[in-house]
């Protein structure tokens, strides 16, 4: 997620010296479209998720347990992919997410 894409990051992210961080969003596939019922279309105000960095079928049943650890193990690779960021753990990188979630929010 970044400012352009999730309008209310923007501000949180930079506090961080961050630019992105990468988030677990949910969504329907159905005849060969992702349909995602959380971004309007018609409201404009961010630009559509068009690129994904990682994709997985999951059953609506995993929804909470299982799209959290996914969503970890991955900003756990991307951490290590870019350096450290800094020293920050996955559970540092975590709660930078939650503050951007409680941000939008307001």
């Amino acid at each position: 997620m970044s400012e352009q894409n999730t309008p209310g990051v923007g501000a949180v992210l930079a506090k961080y010296g961050l630019a992105i961080l990468p988030e677990a969003h949910c969504y329907l596939r159905m005849g060969g479209k992702r349909i995602d019922g959380t971004r309007p279309a018609h409201r404009g105000l961010a630009e559509p998720i068009a690129d994904f960095l990682h994709e997985e079928e999951i059953d609506p049943t995993q929804i909470t347990n299982c799209k959290t650890e996914i969503h970890k193990q991955y900003l756990s690779r991307w951490i290590t992919d870019n350096g450290g960021l800094d020293g920050r753990s996955t559970e540092d990188i975590w709660k930078i997410r939650e503050e951007c979630i409680a941000g939008l929010s307001r």
